[in-house]
Order: C-alpha cells, then sequence, then structure tokens
C-alpha cells in the first residue's frame, strides 16, 4: 500500500510538465487567430505532493480578452496626435459601437481536455502499473 501511494505521488510530480505541452499544442492547433496572430497560451504549473495543477494563460492576454467578452460602446480619442486619421479623413474623436464577443478562449476547453486527458493516463497507467 506504501508503495502505491508514494508510486502515486510520483506520477502527480511528473505529471504537470507533459500536461502543458500537450496543452499549448492543442490550443495552438486550434487555428484561431487575432488580427493574423495565431492563439497561443502560457502555462502555470504548481505541484504539491498530492496535487498537481497547470494552469492555461491566453498569449497575448489583451486581444484575447476582448476576443472573449466583447466590449462596450466606447469614444476613441488620439493618444499621441491632435486628431485621429482614417480613410483620409481627420477627426478629434470617433465613436466605436463596441465588439461582441466570440468566446474564441472558451471553445478551446474541448481541444485541451481532448488532448491532456490521454497524457494523464498515459503517465498514472506507467506509474502505477
Amino acid at each position: 500500500m506504501r508503495s502505491t501511494v508514494r508510486d502515486f505521488q510520483a506520477a502527480t510530480r511528473k505529471v504537470a510538465a507533459p500536461v502543458a505541452t500537450a496543452g499549448v499544442k492543442a490550443i495552438k492547433g486550434t487555428g484561431r487567430t487575432f488580427a493574423g496572430k495565431p492563439l497561443t497560451a502560457r502555462t502555470t504549473k504548481r505541484v504539491t505532493g498530492r496535487t498537481a495543477t497547470v494552469l492555461f494563460l491566453p498569449k497575448p492576454a489583451g486581444p484575447w480578452a476582448i476576443m472573449e467578452s466583447g466590449t462596450k460602446a466606447h469614444e476613441i480619442r488620439p493618444k499621441r496626435r491632435q486628431a485621429l486619421h482614417f480613410g483620409g479623413r481627420f477627426a478629434s474623436h470617433a465613436g466605436h459601437k463596441g465588439a461582441k464577443g466570440k468566446r474564441l478562449w472558451s471553445k478551446t476547453q474541448a481541444p485541451l481536455e481532448a488532448a491532456v486527458g490521454p497524457v494523464i493516463q498515459r503517465v498514472f497507467d506507467t506509474a502505477l502499473f
């Protein structure tokens, strides 16, 4: 019994890195993009004696937060110049009607679970059998 507990704890320590690698690969494999850049993620791993936690965070976070939840209507003002310039015209400000969220990050959950599940199973099967 004691050796089984040790084997389980050893497997828990070993599972975080392959899960993170498989998860990031699955997220990249969804083919989702924003402004021509692919969706990717960074990971944070925390391993204790009995638990392993892998947190996937969208990268870059700002644009993906907008694509996930959307934005409210807002006013756009120039940051570095006295006026905005677009379409051959100048303006002191512009009204943006807002953007609807497309839930792109949420839609990566199913491919992520499909990729990570077999990795977890393989690590624990190797450790325990």
